[in-house]
């Protein structure tokens, strides 16, 4: 019996593989957190310094959407479990486009989840129907997994900036490949950005390879700039990197 059970569009599947290769930055495994009115995917970084998720509306993203509650925990609300990214995408790679005369284009992508006792593995059953009356059948190995999110209320935060995810993609592109961490800087009138690495040699307080590179945006390149002076925020850079390029693929601004 399945415990969850959802079906997409051939656009909503392109939008969720989206969505895979930007948590695969992120994490090598992938967490799904199931409700009544919404599916959570997130993914967590070894060292815990780093989280994404992604929620999609039960009534608006999919075509068919349906939690057994009688599979839940006693007393629950969700249903929860994780598997490895790389065999997700590996199910999605390739069927996304939009399918111009390929015989592999989809119509329609189901996805179950069932969580049978009796049976000694977990599976996660995506269907690919494509043209021409042709399904085809993946079966995935899940396990479960108490979903861990990062706390954080947007309400009550009194400063951020706003910028078109698209210049801020042209930015980026001047961070050095090696570098590691990023820094951002309020000032005056601008916001400075520093992407470093502090990787030394063995035994000597000597980096390995000293590189930064400085950028500063003025603030009226920010659709809205809301920061305390001489505020200072480091990230990763490879995290940063993942966000605004899935921003900008979603055509949304950072």
């Amino acid at each position: 019996m399945s415990a969850l059970s959802f079906s997409l569009s051939p656009e909503a599947t392109a939008k969720l593989y989206e969505c895979l290769i930007c948590l695969a930055k992120f994490g090598d495994s992938v967490a799904f957190e199931a409700r009544k009115d919404k599916l959570m995917i997130t993914s967590l970084n070894l060292a815990r310094t780093a989280y994404a998720s992604f929620s999609f509306d039960a009534e608006v993203f999919f075509i068919h959407y349906d939690l057994n509650s009688s599979r839940l925990p006693k007393g629950g609300d969700r249903f929860t479990c994780q598997l490895y990214n790389r065999a997700l995408q590996s199910v999605f790679k390739g069927r996304v486009g939009d399918g111009r005369g390929r015989d592999g284009a989809i119509n329609r992508c189901d996805v179950t989840i069932q969580d049978q006792v009796d049976r000694t593995a977990c599976r996660l059953i995506v269907k690919m129907l494509c043209r021409h009356g042709m399904t085809k059948t993946y079966r995935l190995t899940y396990e479960p997994a108490e979903v861990m999110h990062a706390l954080f209320d947007k309400a009550s935060a009194s400063q951020g900036w706003r910028i078109s995810s698209r210049v801020m993609r042209e930015y980026i592109e001047y961070f050095g490949a090696k570098t590691e961490q990023l820094n951002i800087e309020a000032q005056a009138d601008k916001v400075v950005f520093t992407s470093f690495t502090e990787k030394i040699q063995d035994g000597n307080q000597v980096l390995k390879q000293p590189l930064e590179t400085v950028i500063a945006l003025h603030t009226e390149d920010f659709e809205d700039f809301r920061m305390q002076e001489d505020m200072h925020i480091i990230i990763s850079v490879k995290d940063f990197k993942a966000i605004v390029t899935h921003a900008e693929t979603l055509h949304t601004p950072l």
